[in-house]
């Protein structure tokens, strides 16, 4: 398991943050590590659920973004076209998810009707390939990429 540290100015005055999104950096995972003052805001965005770590007993909260070990709904389903950032690639038709532009709206309502039917345009429909609580999931994460906030 990982080892958590608090990060300061003077042990970590080297230290670089890296925004990107990608599998490669580690974002392939099905749920992260959150704590309780996060919680309001992550709870709006990812079920938040508590899990027993298998190296001390103990339970710890986490954001699920998949439903199963290794998976992330948007890097496995959704990125190959809109990009690990979600900022879109015009030249295959993917729009970019992380402004205020949103062709059909941008509750999480409208997503998930888009994510599950498409719009007769380049992106497939979703059902029948992703569970409806997948696709939920979907939606709302790409409601968090920006143009939702």
């Amino acid at each position: 398991m990982t080892n958590f540290q608090l990060l300061n100015n003077v042990q970590h005055k080297d230290l670089k943050v890296i925004i990107d999104r990608s599998a490669d950096l580690g974002d392939n995972v099905w749920y992260a590590v959150t704590f309780p003052n996060e919680f309001k805001n992550l709870q709006r965005h990812y079920p938040v659920f508590f899990i027993k770590n298998p190296d001390d007993g103990e339970f710890q909260a986490v954001a699920m973004f998949g439903v199963e070990e290794g998976e992330n709904l948007f890097l496995d389903n959704c990125a190959a076209c809109h990009g690990d950032e979600g900022t879109g690639d015009r030249f295959v038709g993917a729009p970019n998810l992380t402004d205020a532009i949103w062709l059909y709206g941008s509750d999480k309502a409208a997503l998930t009707q888009t994510v599950t039917f498409a719009h007769k345009g380049v992106m497939p429909a979703w059902s029948g390939r992703l569970s409806e609580s997948q696709i939920r999931q979907a939606a709302v994460y790409i409601h968090s990429l920006g143009g939702g906030e």
